[in-house]
Formats: structure tokens, C-alpha cells, sequence
């Protein structure tokens, strides 16, 4: 927008305002209805112009979003966090290895009653 002032020549001093369009120029605020109806209208374009390339970026996009939304990678993680990289063994317990259990199946290590109440 451009602002151009008029003033007249003797003792009165007279302004006036006027303003011009120009297209070329950046609006100086751009409102949340203006960021949607320019991505609208390039969504629309995209899908008008190249629907196969426009149909691949949108798999791509879900394929990135959808393990941090869905419920699967929270369980599997939980899951993965409670059961141990090594296993217990069986071993010659001497008395002194409080961590090792005595048999595989002795309830060491962290309680998965979580995972059976789902």
C-alpha cells in the first residue's frame, strides 16, 4: 500500500490519503482464513496438476505421522522396556547372587500385570 500526501499551496494546510492496490506487494498481516484458503488452493492445484504425485506425498506424510499418533508404538515400547536383552539362565547358585534367580520362571525383574490387564 502505498500512501501518498497532498497539500495545498497558501495558508491552510490541507492532507489527504490516498491509497493504491498493488498486487505484487506482501500484505503486512495475513489472517489464520488467508493461510488456509492459499493452502486450500494449492492442495486443490497439486491434486488438479499431478494426482499420482500428490497421493504418494500424502502416503509419505501418514507414513511419517502415524507412529508417533498411534497406540501400537506405545504398548510395543512399553513392552520392549520390561523385557530384559538377556535372559536368566540356570546356574549353580552359591548363595551370593542375589540378582540371578534360582529358576527361570522365579518372578525377578519388572512387573508386567499391566500388559494383562489390556
Amino acid at each position: 500500500m502505498i500512501n501518498k500526501c497532498l497539500y495545498a499551496t497558501g495558508a491552510e494546510h490541507i492532507r489527504q490519503t490516498v491509497t493504491y492496490y498493488i498486487s505484487h506487494e506482501r500484505k503486512l498481516y495475513l489472517t489464520t482464513q488467508d493461510n488456509m484458503a492459499g493452502i486450500g488452493a494449492f492442495l486443490k492445484n497439486a491434486w488438479n496438476k499431478e494426482p499420482v504425485i500428490f497421493v504418494s506425498c500424502a502416503i509419505g506424510l501418514v507414513g511419517l505421522a502415524l507412529p508417533f499418533i498411534s497406540p501400537i508404538t506405545k504398548y510395543s515400547g512399553m513392552i520392549n522396556s520390561s523385557v530384559p536383552y538377556t535372559y536368566p539362565v540356570p546356574v549353580r547358585d552359591d548363595g551370593n547372587m542375589p540378582d540371578v534367580p534360582a529358576h527361570p520362571r522365579e518372578p525377578k525383574g519388572n512387573n508386567l500385570e499391566w500388559l494383562k490387564k489390556l
